[in-house]
């Protein structure tokens, strides 16, 4: 009996262990770590919740032919300030090209303007772009919104300066991992209108092709955000964020 008692006993050990496991594996596929802020009235803002609204989509229907839209996102911990305002994030968006070489490190310049009817829409869809000297054709547009609930109204169109630059380690059919650095200047969009934006972010974000529903409010995603591992981050990312020049 001690010995059947045992083997029972080990068995149900490794079939907690092989859950854990699995369901670690589940939650890790969404990485990211960094800096995110915003001005707002005067004050600065940290939006150090990654988890919420950040994704990758490949295939969407309103998306552009041969584009990846990246959306990497912030939340503010803090919740409603000044207002009725509901999650208080903010995402930088980009569409990348489908056609890049992959499983090659790629370093694109963002320098360029970005115009948004108002209200804009989540997906950006309607933006036009801009690019300035310098700015890098593999992305073909770059734009922050917000998620917030109502408050203070911004003109029509929105307009914003984006420059920084975008490192990709990791570019392929699943997943698109590297780093953003960028600041956007002007204007968010209504709800909670920042006139400044800036990040510092190291990410690896899995391709997500059922983010067909993108016209209703977001809900809780299906992963959480764990630091990235040693051997995919890049260079360590900065407390006071430092721009790349784009001269």
């Amino acid at each position: 009996m001690p010995r059947v008692r045992a083997l029972t006993s080990g068995l149900c050990l490794l079939s907690l262990l092989s859950l854990a496991a699995c369901g670690d594996s589940d939650e890790s596929s969404l990485r990211i770590e960094g800096t995110f802020e915003s001005d707002f009235d005067g004050h600065r803002v940290d939006h150090s919740d990654f988890d919420r609204y950040t994704r990758a989509t490949s295939s969407r229907a309103d998306l552009p032919p041969n584009v990846n839209h990246l959306q990497l996102c912030g939340t503010s911990p803090e919740g409603n300030i000044g207002g009725p305002r509901v999650d208080w994030a903010y995402c930088f968006n980009l569409f990348i090209d489908k056609q890049l070489p992959r499983g090659t490190p790629a370093t694109f310049t963002l320098a360029g303007r970005a115009e948004l009817p108002e209200p804009p829409g989540p997906n950006g869809h309607r933006a036009v772009f801009s690019p300035r000297e310098g700015h890098s054709a593999s992305v073909r547009q770059v734009w922050v919104t917000p998620y917030c609930g109502p408050g203070d109204t911004a003109p029509s169109p929105v307009r914003q300066e984006v420059t920084g630059t975008l490192e990709l380690s990791t570019y392929d059919d699943t997943t698109i991992a590297g780093r953003l650095v960028a600041e956007m200047s002007g204007q968010s969009a209504s709800g909670c209108p920042t006139q400044r934006t800036r990040a510092d972010i190291q990410f690896s974000v899995p391709f997500d092709a059922k983010s067909n529903d993108h016209h209703r409010a977001p809900g809780p995603p299906p992963r959480h955000s764990r630091p990235l591992p040693p051997s995919r981050r890049l260079a360590p990312y900065q407390t006071s964020l430092k721009l790349v020049s784009m001269a």
